[in-house]
């Protein structure tokens, strides 16, 4: 029982360990002579730099409590 000046439990909480899909999709654009020459002058750092938080979507799969 609490009494006026007692002072409340902390919430107890835990770690969770989540499994997320992540999907993306996201327009690059490359000046090239070809298609394959923009295919294979597109960068891991030109997919990154082109995303924004609105082109990301998610799943949690399985959660396991630690």
């Amino acid at each position: 029982m609490l009494t006026p000046n007692s002072a409340p439990l902390p919430v107890r909480s835990r770690d969770y360990d989540l499994e997320v899909e992540v999907s993306a999709t996201v327009r690059v654009t490359l000046s090239a002579t070809s298609e394959s020459e923009a295919i294979c002058a597109l960068t891991r750092e030109g997919v990154w730099a082109a995303l924004g938080e609105d082109d990301i979507t998610w799943e949690v799969g399985d959660v396991d409590v630690d």
